[in-house]
């Protein structure tokens, strides 16, 4: 868990990467807004799901980069020395950096399938394997 935490510092002090990953879950959150509003324009169900679907390989190639640049930083921050000196450090420091951009993949697919599920609800629809398909 220390050595989760000591990531989550490395994530935060390099800014081009917790700029773009914060600009990313806010820009996630604005479309995702913005299809509820398209949504009662339309009231399609499937037509809000394949768009969110076309936007996923943006959200992808972006997080793809923000976790070069983190993985990045965290080889050149000093705790692989640190954490060489342990027994397993080495794998523990890698598997704890793995975990912080692996938490922001899980918001990027948490948020979109919230709003998925919630535009399905209020959309009135009754089959419960659709709601498989969104997940």
């Amino acid at each position: 868990m220390v050595l989760f935490l000591k990531s989550l510092q490395v994530f935060f002090r390099r800014r081009r990467v917790s700029v773009v990953a914060l600009l990313l879950l806010a820009g996630i959150m604005a479309y995702m807004v913005y299809r509820c509003y398209t949504y009662t324009l339309n009231w399609d169900v499937m037509l809000n799901v394949s768009a969110v679907q076309t936007e996923c390989l943006t959200f992808f190639i972006v997080s793809l980069y923000i976790s070069y640049e983190y993985i990045y930083a965290v080889r050149h921050s000093g705790l692989a020395e640190c954490a060489a000196a342990h027994r397993h450090g080495k794998a523990r420091l890698y598997g704890s950096a793995f975990c912080v951009p692996a938490c922001l993949v899980f918001l990027l697919f948490f948020i979109p399938s919230c709003f998925n599920l919630g535009i399905a609800i209020a959309g009135g629809v009754t089959d419960l394997s659709y709601y498989g398909h969104i997940l």
